[in-house]
């Protein structure tokens, strides 16, 4: 039989597994969620440059065009 200091450690280890596993989980989440976040920012990038270097070529044969 425990006693009611056992019962109460137990409860306690249970109580802070719990909390430990929420947080866990959320991180996990936060980090998952970040780095999608990162990963799109980077790719918004990459296409924004590709879009103004043919913008600027366009220009370029316009001016010529005009010229």
């Amino acid at each position: 039989m425990l006693s009611k200091g056992e019962i109460r450690m137990d409860i306690i280890n249970t109580f802070i597994n719990v909390i430990l596993i929420g947080c866990i989980y959320y991180f996990r989440n936060y980090l998952k969620k970040k780095g999608e976040n990162i990963a799109t920012k980077e790719d918004i990038h990459e296409i924004t440059d590709k879009i103004e270097s043919v913008k600027q070529t366009y220009a370029k044969k316009n001016r010529v065009r005009l010229a």
